[in-house]
C-alpha cells in the first residue's frame, strides 16, 4: 500500500503535468502596448520576417515586434467608419499602399492614391489612381511577387449595392481591368454591398479576392487569378460562394501561408464565425464551413466580426473575433480568440484576450499575421485609444 507522502507526490506530479499541457495547448499573448497611431490599418507579412503596416504613417515591425521605421506615408482620412487603407509587399521588400486624400465623403468618394516605396527606402511613385466616386471608400492592393501590381476601389449605385473595379499598375498610371459587377453573379446584387469590407493579397504569382453580400440572404465570397491576364474573368470564372448561417453574412477575411494554403473566415447572424480552408491548389478542404465562435452578440449588422492567421506550414490556425457590447457601432467588443493544431479541422473552445476594441460598425477589425509559428494581433484598443500589438507563441 502506498504511504500518504507518495501518493501526495504523485498527485503534485500529475498537477505539474496537467499545468505544463495546458499552457503548451493555450499558451498566454503578450501584449505589446501601442506601436501606432490611428485606428483604421492593414498589415502584411514581408520577406525577412519583416511586418508591414499602414494607417496614419507607414510602419515596419520586427520579428520580435520592434517598430523599425515609422515614416510620414499614410492615411489622413482616419476614422472608425471610414474602412482601412491598405497594403501589400513584393518579394524583394518593395512596398506598396493605397490611402484616401483629404476632403471627399463617403458618398461622393474621394481621390485614391498610390504610393510605391522601393528596396532602398525612396517612395518614388504616387499618383492618385481614382477620382472620386460614390462610396469609393473601400480600396486594395496586392503583388503577386512576379512585379504585377493590382489595385481595387468600390463603386455604389443609387442604393447599398455596387461594384467592385480592379486596376494593374503600369509604371506610373493605372489601368482599369474590368469590374465585378452587380450583373455578373447570382443574386443580380453582385458579391459586394457598402457596409461590408473586401479583401486582396497576393502570394506567388496568384491574386486572392475575398468580399461579402450583407443582405439577409447574402454570403460571403472567395476567389483567384493567376495574373495578370484577364484578371477579372479569372475571379468571375473561380468565385466561391460561403452562405453558412442565417441572416446577414459577409465581413470576410482571409490569410495566404507560406504553404500556399488560403484560410477564409466570415460571419453569420447573430454573432457567428464560420472558416473553411483550400490547398494551394484553389480546392477547398471542408465540405461543410466550421463554426468557430458564436454568441458574440448584436451591433447593426449582427454578423459575426473576425481575422485569421495560419502558420507557414498551414497546421497551426489562430482566429480572433469581436464579442460585441450589442451597440450599433460594436463600440465596446472584447477580443476573442481561438486555435486549431490540424489545419482548422478541429478548433478550441473561444477565449478571452482581456482586451477591448472598437468594431467600427463592422468597419474596424483587427489584422493577424503568422511568422512560422509566432502570431501577431494588430488591434485599436479602446484603452490606449491606439493600435496596439499582442503576440502568441504556439
Amino acid at each position: 500500500m502506498m504511504c500518504e507522502f507518495t501518493l501526495r507526490r504523485m498527485f503534485l506530479f500529475v498537477l505539474i503535468v496537467a499545468s505544463g499541457c495546458s499552457s503548451r495547448i493555450n499558451p498566454p499573448w503578450k501584449f505589446h502596448g501601442p506601436i501606432a497611431d490611428g485606428m483604421q490599418m492593414d498589415a502584411v507579412r514581408g520577406p525577412n520576417g519583416l511586418i508591414h503596416l499602414i494607417a496614419e504613417r507607414y510602419c515596419r515591425l520586427n520579428s520580435n515586434g520592434d517598430v523599425i521605421i515609422r515614416e510620414d506615408q499614410g492615411d489622413t482620412n482616419h476614422n472608425k467608419l471610414n474602412y482601412p487603407p491598405s497594403i501589400a509587399a513584393g518579394p524583394d521588400g518593395t512596398v506598396h499602399i493605397v490611402t484616401r486624400d483629404p476632403g471627399g465623403g463617403f458618398n461622393d468618394g474621394y481621390n485614391l492614391r498610390y504610393r510605391c516605396r522601393d528596396p532602398t527606402g525612396l517612395w518614388k511613385t504616387n499618383y492618385i489612381y481614382r477620382k472620386p466616386e460614390k462610396r469609393n471608400y473601400i480600396v486594395g492592393v496586392a503583388a503577386d511577387g512576379s512585379r504585377n501590381v493590382f489595385l481595387l476601389s468600390t463603386n455604389a449605385g443609387e442604393n447599398v449595392w455596387g461594384v467592385i473595379k480592379i486596376f494593374r499598375e503600369a509604371g506610373g498610371k493605372c489601368v482599369l481591368l474590368g469590374q465585378l459587377g452587380r450583373k455578373d453573379f447570382s443574386p443580380e446584387r453582385g458579391i459586394w454591398r457598402c457596409d461590408t469590407g473586401v479583401r486582396m493579397r497576393g502570394f506567388k504569382g496568384r491574386i486572392y479576392l475575398a468580399s461579402g453580400l450583407c443582405d439577409r440572404d447574402g454570403a460571403a465570397y472567395i476567389a483567384f487569378a493567376d495574373g495578370p491576364e484577364k484578371l477579372v474573368e479569372q475571379f468571375k470564372k473561380t468565385m466561391q460562394r460561403h452562405k453558412s448561417g442565417s441572416g446577414r453574412k459577409g465581413f470576410p477575411d482571409l490569410y495566404v501561408a507560406d504553404d500556399g494554403s488560403v484560410h477564409f473566415t466570415y460571419g453569420a447572424q447573430i454573432g457567428v464565425v464560420y472558416y473553411n480552408r483550400y490547398d494551394s491548389e484553389f480546392k477547398k478542404v471542408f465540405a461543410d464551413d466550421r463554426k468557430i465562435f458564436e454568441g458574440l452578440g448584436k451591433w447593426h449588422m449582427s454578423a459575426g466580426l473576425s481575422a485569421v492567421a495560419a502558420s507557414d506550414d498551414g497546421k497551426t490556425v489562430v482566429a480572433v473575433a469581436l464579442k460585441t457590447d450589442d451597440s450599433k457601432e460594436a463600440a465596446d467588443s472584447t477580443i476573442l480568440w481561438a486555435c486549431s493544431k490540424d489545419g482548422g479541422k478541429t478548433w478550441s473552445k473561444a477565449k478571452d484576450t482581456g482586451r477591448k476594441t472598437h468594431g467600427g460598425e463592422g468597419r474596424l477589425t483587427p489584422r493577424l499575421i503568422a511568422i512560422d509559428k509566432k502570431f501577431f494581433l494588430l488591434y485599436y484598443d479602446n484603452a490606449f485609444g491606439k493600435i496596439c500589438l499582442a503576440t502568441l507563441e504556439t
